[in-house]
């Protein structure tokens, strides 16, 4: 009976073996073929990969740490004496997309890439740029850039506007709650708030308010504006809530009440979550338990 068992056993492992086998061949084929089909790098392809390494090299060369080449960029002083930079990583961003309307997809150094080619095909292939205005369009999530711009111009009309020192003020009641209930009080309304309005909308608008709160209640402004970050991007229920959760809903593919069922259940447990790891954790991690001198 032990041998025939183990027979068995090796025969199972053999035919695992062989259909492992199998499938790493058909891999190993598929990936070939879609290699050769793709064939040699053309002149857009490397271009393009120019570009990406020249952006990301302006990144990182920007403040890395040391004066970077953002100091020879103009700046000015705002009314509180702080200095604005006019150049970040918005403009090395613009540039390269500018560049990539206008540097052309095909070699144009090569006039004519098939003897066939006429003058005039070979002049609108060379004149094609790596990208096009019908393929940005397209690709480009607009509803996902109004609902980040209108949150931004929400939050910046409230700290201009004074609303945010005028919230602070009324909520200046909770002073006697336990941080405990008040970390999960300001993550409760984040993460109901940020269902409705973008996630970077709830944090631009609700951070200087709470800010101001934790300089009123004298804590740690950590205590309040750290769980309330990190809760705002864990909103699951709608589709407003954050931009993955915009852009997944807009392909159409995922019901409204089925994101609704499941979004509730995660919602639940990652505000539980965050409240237990920012009231452990977190007050040992970032010293939340005395004013810092900067607050």
């Amino acid at each position: 009976m032990d041998n025939l068992e183990e027979r068995e056993r090796s025969t199972d492992q053999e035919e695992n073996d062989e259909i492992s086998s199998d499938i790493v061949k058909i891999v190993k084929k598929v990936s070939e073929e879609e290699q050769r089909a793709l064939g040699p790098m053309k002149f857009g392809e490397i271009a393009c990969m120019i570009l990406l390494l020249l952006l990301i090299a302006l990144w990182v060369t920007r403040e890395p740490g040391v004066p970077g080449w953002s100091r020879f960029m103009p700046t000015s002083n705002d009314s509180t004496g702080k200095i604005v930079r006019y150049v970040d990583d918005t403009q090395s961003t613009l540039l390269f997309a500018i560049l990539a309307f206008i540097i052309p997809a095909s070699n144009p150094f090569r006039l004519r890439a098939d003897p066939n080619e006429t003058s005039k095909q070979a002049r609108k292939r060379i004149n094609r740029g790596i990208l096009t205005w019908d393929l940005a369009q397209s690709r480009t999530s607009w509803g996902v850039l109004i609902l980040m711009g209108g949150g931004f111009a929400l939050s910046k009309i409230a700290t201009v506007g004074g609303l945010s020192k005028l919230i602070s003020r009324a909520l200046e009641v909770v002073r006697p709650v336990h941080p405990f209930g008040l970390v999960f009080l300001i993550t409760l309304v984040g993460a109901t708030l940020t269902e409705v309005v973008s996630n970077a909308a709830t944090v631009t608008i609700l951070v200087p308010i709470m800010f101001d709160l934790a300089k009123s209640i004298n804590i740690h402004p950590f205590l309040l504006t750290l769980p309330l970050t990190v809760k705002t991007s864990l909103a699951f229920i709608l589709p407003a809530a954050t931009p993955p959760n915009a852009i997944v809903y807009s392909k159409g593919r995922v019901k409204l009440l089925d994101m609704v069922k499941a979004g509730i259940i995660l919602t639940v447990i990652t505000q539980l979550i965050v409240v237990l790891c920012t009231m452990t954790y977190g007050m040992l991690l970032f010293h939340m338990n005395e004013i810092p001198p900067w607050a």
